[in-house]
């Protein structure tokens, strides 16, 4: 029964999903008038909501902590096999702390996860160094952590495993895959090793594959020398890794591109007047904005002076026909052309006609008529900022380099790792590393590069 319920927890591991609960506190998790056996089922639930937070992750970190707790859970039960029906007071203080320890770390990586935080690597020290002390006395196999977190299914060769703990030298242990035992090919009291063949692993759709440690014990007790008695049941721990997909990920860069102001040439603006006298005309320059004054120029549209009909007295009555003729060369001039201001003067005032030779001095008003156009260019004095966007896939076997372009301000990465985290979006915005993925950043040549990291 007590194996079925560790079975239970490592498919809990390999089908971790739902929402993260609220996080646990070390009241929350033990209770002292209940037995151990009971405190380690509270243990066992805080590691399946955090699995079940954690999902289906390809941080190998987060992977190699998630394989201690469940092993180290596992030999917790082991360590405490002589007292599983006993209190937390009944068991003594000594040993009552340990369970204590283990579960406030349980708690600590708890927070880690619920901050995302990419390592867990402090909690994890604590908990196997937690395990060790507790185990040392009984001298019980147990297991700190298994390698490797990831591997890859589509390749040829044996999957390379490795078993860190203690007092797992036992000459009969086995790990047991679909069915097949497998010897150990290093056998040291803290390390094991194994090749087992890669299509014995069957990962199931959440990408995880497991396997179980039968680890042996000998029997120590005062009668263990009698040739009748029989060593005690091996301990089996349940264990589990991550099958890695054909491809590592897909990756966007965004980066915005900052540039000089542009240009911007507006419509001319025109002025037109009737018998100005010095009228000055301007256009301001905006708050964002500046003009070219190398490139302002006055264009006059009109220039002329209008004379109507006049009746003249010379020897007989005459009618002097109506005329037009150029205006003053003056009549438009560009009279500031500067970053702020454009000025237009514009000067062709009235006057009156004496027609010669008049015996009756007839007044005629001429009119002078000006119209300017002024051609200009505005430079934008807040620098252009254009965004940029790159993206691809990320195979397992070659970097694959992006160059951003000159002018980049900073860069964010947003990395999807393919079949992980399907609803998580990794973001970097400094060179890095995150589980199977390395990225890093060349500021010489302004080339990001996302650099795949060696899986079995």
């Amino acid at each position: 029964m007590r194996a079925r319920l560790l079975g239970v927890v490592a498919l809990l591991m390999i089908v971790g999903c739902g929402p993260a609960g609220a996080i646990p506190s070390v009241g929350s998790l033990l209770y002292p008038e209940q037995e151990i056996n009971q405190n380690i089922d509270h243990l066992e639930a805080a590691i399946r909501r955090l699995i079940e937070q954690a999902g289906s992750t390809v941080d190998a970190s987060i992977l190699k902590a998630l394989q201690s707790m469940l092993a180290g859970v596992q030999s917790a039960r082991n360590v405490y096999g002589d007292a599983l029906d006993q209190t937390m007071k009944q068991v003594g203080d000594q040993r009552a702390a340990l369970l204590y320890d283990l579960a406030g770390q349980i708690v600590e990586m708890q927070k880690f996860a619920d901050k995302q935080v990419n390592t867990f690597s402090e909690a994890e020290q604590r908990f196997n160094n937690t395990i060790t002390e507790a185990a040392r006395a009984p001298k019980l196999p147990f297991v700190i952590s298994v390698e490797p977190q990831l591997y890859r299914p589509e390749r040829v060769t044996p999957v390379h495993v490795m078993i860190n703990g203690q007092h797992l030298s036992d000459e009969r242990n086995v790990l047991r895959v679909g069915g097949t035992d497998y010897k150990p090919l290093v056998n040291q009291p803290n390390r094991l090793e194994f090749n087992i063949d890669r299509s014995k692993l069957k990962p199931d759709e959440r990408g995880f594959a497991s396997f179980d440690l039968v680890a042996n014990r000998v029997d120590q007790s005062f009668w263990s020398f009698l040739p009748w008695r029989e060593d005690p049941a091996p301990i089996t721990y349940h264990l589990a890794i991550r099958s890695a997909a054909p491809t590592l990920a897909s990756f966007r860069v965004e980066t915005a591109i900052t540039k000089p102001g542009g240009y911007r040439s507006p419509d001319p603006v025109v002025w037109s007047a009737t018998n100005p006298d010095n009228e000055e005309h301007c256009v301001a320059r905006s708050d964002e904005e500046e003009f070219d004054p190398g490139y302002s120029r006055l264009e006059i549209v009109r220039n002329d002076i209008y004379t109507p009909e006049v009746l003249v007295l010379q020897f007989t009555l005459e009618k002097k026909s109506p005329g037009t003729v150029p205006g003053p060369a003056n009549a438009a001039v560009l009279t500031t052309s500067t970053p702020e201001k454009l000025c237009v003067r514009l000067h062709s005032p009235a006057s009156l006609v004496y027609p010669g030779k008049q015996t009756i001095p007839e007044r005629a008003m001429r009119n002078g008529h000006v119209t300017a156009r002024v051609y200009y260019r505005i430079k934008k004095t807040i620098p252009d900022v254009v965004q940029w966007t790159s993206g691809g896939i990320v195979n397992w076997d070659k970097d694959e380099p992006v160059e951003l372009p000159a002018g980049y301000g900073g860069f964010r990465a947003t990395v999807n790792f393919t079949d992980a985290e399907r609803d998580v979006a990794r973001v970097f915005t400094v060179p890095q590393s995150y589980g199977p993925l390395t990225i890093t950043f060349d500021a010489q040549t302004r080339t990001l590069v996302f650099r795949p990291n060696q899986v079995d």
